[in-house]
């Protein structure tokens, strides 16, 4: 699925979201975290454009410095 990320929070799991590969697709870094409250200075993962990481599970909430579109396989996809 693909996820347009802005400079406000979107959430982009539920709590019973799966594991899974994000892959940002630019043009600009996205901030990753379990809360509503994630920022460019309050996150746990950063990914910048062209970078993927793996994401646990949970819920997921994203940001970016200004637009992105973020990539995300669950399970058995990635």
């Amino acid at each position: 699925m693909l996820y347009p990320v802005g400079v406000s929070p979107v959430n982009v799991l539920q709590p019973v979201g799966k594991a899974g590969l994000i892959v940002n697709q630019g043009p600009d870094t996205v901030y990753l975290d379990t809360q509503s409250a994630v920022s460019n200075i309050a996150y746990s993962l950063k990914c910048m454009p062209g970078q993927s990481v793996n994401w646990g599970g949970g819920a997921l909430w994203a940001i970016s410095d200004g637009t992105a579109t973020l990539s995300f396989m669950q399970g058995l996809d990635t």
